[in-house]
């Protein structure tokens, strides 16, 4: 087997201990078993995209001519997400929607976020919204879109005046990356008061 990869961000060659060669440069592995492998601790960094190509080569030194490529990107940079409206430590005598804005933040080489989630908990009990009534259970639901997101299924006729929320937010990425939960800008407390 040998393997060339490109760093398709841009455009050299690894060439097995280096990313100098601007001519293509196939490398073995040192591995003949099936299925093989290539470490890529050496050669990897976040926020690129890469082409991974990989061909046999038998021992009478016949070479495959149509090889297999994988490209991908890699990222293990965490999205983000915020909570804009309402904004953290206001007063609402009205709720239509709760929306934010979300990103993914790593360059050409980011995957992109693909979901936005929300969580929103009545203070008073830490009951959770679930998409109908607050409830004992802790529940997750998805706004519409991503950058920017909304949800319009929680109004006011289902909140109690004088009491105070907490909506948190957080993004994921096409590479599985969860961004962070916790304060604001990716949560707001707010109050209800009619």
């Amino acid at each position: 087997v040998e393997v060339r990869v490109k760093d398709v961000s841009v455009g050299p060659y690894w060439t097995g201990s280096s990313w100098t060669s601007t001519v293509e440069k196939w490398i073995n592995p040192g591995v003949s078993t099936n299925p093989w492998s290539y470490p890529t601790a050496a050669w990897i960094s976040p926020g690129k995209r890469f082409e991974v190509h990989a061909r046999a080569v038998d021992k009478a030194g016949n070479v495959q001519t149509v090889y297999s490529t994988s490209p991908f990107r890699y990222d293990t940079i965490l999205p983000t997400a915020g909570v804009g409206d309402p904004a953290h430590g206001t007063y609402r005598n009205a709720l239509a929607t709760i929306s934010g804005t979300s990103d993914d933040a790593g360059g050409a080489g980011a995957s992109g976020v693909t979901a936005v989630k929300l969580r929103v908990r009545r203070n008073t009990d830490s009951y959770y919204w679930n998409g109908a009534v607050f409830a004992a259970a802790v529940t997750t639901i998805t706004p519409t879109g991503t950058t920017p997101w909304t949800y319009t299924g929680l109004t006011g006729g289902a909140l109690v005046s004088g009491t105070s929320y907490y909506a948190e937010v957080w993004a994921e990425d096409a590479a599985t990356n969860i961004g962070a939960i916790g304060a604001p800008p990716q949560a707001a407390n707010f109050w209800y008061d009619t």
